[in-house]
């Protein structure tokens, strides 16, 4: 499995160039960021000035967000959706395989509008992305205090797997969190009997010592510091085939606050070394 790093965890608000420059620096093998920096490159200087700047810094980009407003109203949405041809090809000339994006786990209308809606919309994605050899990975949004805020859509793991089939397209799957698998209460069986298609990406990062209804989505801790079995995560996600990228993800309101960029990496490396030794 691939070291890789997150922004979030580091508290954000670095530009591309020196977010990689981080994660080098503390020995991540992989970033998941978004594209646009490096579509801006492949515009400017070319798509070998790109793929060489990457292979410089010894950097994977494992992972893009989805640069498409597929919640919003149709005319944004569409507006958007012109301009995936052009980022899905700089992935692909990168070497970038996974593009990744996240269902709310409930909204204010109707789910079932929402889900039909959904169901259109990937459709279309996945049709671009898989002009360029790039998969789609969905997380579902697990914590209670999102299900209670509206009609809920979907939080459960059997859910997203229901809605990637409902979309029907080869290039779909999961984004796979250790957090929400953990909030949802799903089983280490329940990882292990994924197909290895549907895993498209994961994020992992750990839970505080306290109720699974009372976990907080702002309020992660690093891998290895809390209640959640990640050996035992990773190790049914290896079982289950995959052998990709491992994202630390920390979102958390108040360890960026504590600590600089530089000690969140150094943590972040730490943690997830620890836990890849007894994978």
């Amino acid at each position: 499995m691939v070291p890789c790093l997150n922004p979030g965890t580091v508290g954000g608000g670095l530009a591309y160039d020196e977010f990689v420059a981080l994660a080098k620096k503390h020995g991540f093998a992989a970033v998941e960021f978004g594209i646009e920096w490096l579509e801006q490159k492949i515009a400017s200087e070319g798509e070998e000035a790109a793929r060489q700047w990457l292979a410089e810094q010894g950097i994977q980009h494992a992972a893009f967000w989805l640069p498409v407003a597929w919640r919003d109203e149709e005319g944004k949405y569409r507006e958007s959706l012109q301009a995936l041809p052009a980022k899905a090809k700089a992935a692909q000339v990168v070497g970038c395989t996974s593009c990744v994006t996240y269902v709310p786990p409930s909204i204010e209308g109707d789910p079932k509008e929402f889900w039909a809606m959904m169901v259109r919309r990937f459709k279309e994605v996945c049709s671009i992305l898989a002009d360029y050899n790039v998969r789609l990975g969905i997380e579902w949004v697990a914590p209670a205090h999102f299900r209670r805020s509206g009609n809920p859509v979907m939080w459960r793991m059997d859910q997203a797997l229901q809605l990637c089939d409902e979309i029907g397209a080869p290039n779909v799957g999961l984004l796979v969190d250790s957090f929400h698998w953990f909030c949802a209460q799903h089983t280490l069986d329940e990882l292990k009997a994924l197909p290895k298609e549907r895993i498209v990406h994961v994020h992992i990062n750990d839970a505080p010592d306290r109720p699974v209804d009372e976990q907080i989505d702002s309020d992660r801790i690093m891998p290895g510091d809390g209640i959640i079995d990640l050996v035992g995560f990773l190790k049914a996600l290896k079982a289950a085939g995959y052998d990709g990228a491992v994202s630390v993800e920390v979102l958390s309101r108040t360890l960026p606050q504590q600590f600089s960029k530089d000690e969140l990496a150094a943590k972040a490396k730490a943690g997830l070394d620890k836990i890849l030794a007894q994978v």
